[in-house]
């Protein structure tokens, strides 16, 4: 991770802000669990768009372990292969759903 912009000030205070906000993790909620966040995450990677940096609307809050799992291989895949509690996919981008409008509006999309 490089240093900026997580070394500022600015981010500091903006992920105080967002954790006290939303204190539950994104992921965990879509599949009907509760826990708590400790890391806040740029759905649009800094990398990719470094304007949106500090944009609130850019920012989910996510627990260490989806951070580290499911965000990481959602980056690398184009999509999230997180199940809700029903068992469907909760990501509108999950091939599931692109294969045939069988299942369409199944998914509960992210972005």
């Amino acid at each position: 991770m490089s240093d900026w912009p997580y070394n500022t000030r600015a981010w500091r205070k903006l992920r105080r802000l967002v954790l006290a906000e939303r204190p539950w993790c994104r992921y965990c909620e879509q599949a009907g669990e509760l826990r708590p966040a400790d890391t806040v995450d740029h759905t649009v990677p800094v990398r990719e768009a470094p304007d949106r940096a500090f944009d609130r609307s850019n920012l989910q809050p996510l627990c260490a372990s989806c951070h580290s799992t499911v965000k990481q291989s959602e980056d690398v895949r184009g999509y999230s292969s997180m199940v809700g509690a029903d068992g469907w996919p909760v990501d509108d981008r999950h091939p599931v759903y692109q294969d045939s409008g069988m299942n369409a509006g199944r998914g509960r999309g992210r972005r």
